[in-house]
């Protein structure tokens, strides 16, 4: 066995822990389209136009009501944002399928294409070229057995929900690349913040013509309603000790909050009138609790009790 082969056999096992527990949180089917700024006429005419497809639909008497997961709703937001630069339907299903696909069933069908590239823009020397090479192979068939395994469906392997889930366990931003090269339309997805080459791959898509939609301000689009802290709390994006950091908020039963929101900048509020914040920094403190932004927080209640909470991301 390889040594590049034993390095992926000891992956971040603190990663596929917390993967784990929020696979079936953020697979919930509790959002209404109402929390979204999509029309009901939008919405049906794009899932009439096979852009959208549902795990959860329901129907009483002539009334229909949908309801959507994490990823549903973060998909329909693209959507939106692609409607909105004029894309077509055509290119939007283009997208689809590609961030709907087992991602691991993905690198098996794009092998010699991703090894073109890898050659093209690793900057790797014959040897190294071909121990990433033997990673990325084990990585596909290895993923794609045990998604088998496990019968993992294949929503819950897609490339998209991969992304959503790990910008919830590492706080790091990712954007969808549509590009165009050579008169056709493709799709790249990139990670920033982390030292990673298949990162150094998909950005080769900002060489050509593209659209960049970075996922993470979906998300935090969502966290913008105050509506949302329920459905974030369900989805695991909100703990219990964090939703009485916004509870204390609402009520106005705090005196001060110290937010470390990473490792150098520390954000301090300090209340003189009765515990009141404006809604745009509750908002603001609302999305470092939902996007996971923040490396401790310590809130001092009017009754004096206080309340220490560190930051639940993996460090990376």
């Amino acid at each position: 066995m390889s040594s590049v082969i034993e390095k992926a056999l000891h992956l971040d096992s603190d990663h596929f822990e917390k993967a784990e527990l929020l696979h079936p949180k953020i697979s919930d089917t509790i959002v209404p389209l109402s929390l979204t700024k999509i029309s009901p006429r939008n919405f049906y005419h794009w899932k009439e136009n096979g852009l959208i497809e549902l795990s959860l639909e329901n129907e009483s008497g002539d009334r229909k009501w949908v309801r959507f997961n994490l990823i549903e709703y973060v998909w329909v937001s693209a959507i939106e944002v692609m409607r909105d630069f004029g894309l077509s339907y055509e290119i939007i299903k283009k997208v689809k399928n590609v961030l709907h696909t087992n991602q691991f069933q993905s690198m098996i069908d794009n092998r010699k294409k991703n090894e073109k590239m890898y050659e093209q823009y690793l900057g790797l020397n014959k040897e190294e070229l071909e121990e990433f090479i033997e990673l990325q192979r084990y990585i596909a068939e290895e993923g794609l057995r045990m998604c088998k395994d496990n019968e993992i469906s294949e929503f819950e392997s897609s490339i998209l929900f991969n992304i959503v889930t790990s910008i919830l366990i590492h706080g790091k931003p990712s954007s969808i690349l549509i590009y165009r090269k050579e008169g056709e339309f493709h799709v790249e997805f990139i990670q920033y913040g982390i030292n990673d080459p298949i990162t150094k791959v998909g950005a080769h898509a900002k060489e050509y013509p593209h659209l960049e939609i970075p996922i993470n301000n979906l998300i935090s689009e969502f966290l913008n309603e105050p509506k949302s802290e329920k459905y974030a709390e369900v989805f695991g994006m909100i703990n219990a000790k964090e939703m009485k950091v916004l509870d204390a908020i609402r009520k106005k039963d705090f005196v001060a909050i110290n937010i470390k929101y990473n490792k150098k900048d520390e954000l301090i509020i300090e209340t003189i009138k009765d515990g009141e914040i404006n809604d745009e920094k509750a908002t603001f403190i609302r999305k470092l609790l939902g996007l996971n932004k923040y490396e401790e927080i310590s809130l001092t209640y009017r009754n004096d009790k206080k309340l220490y909470i560190k930051s639940r991301k993996t460090t990376t």
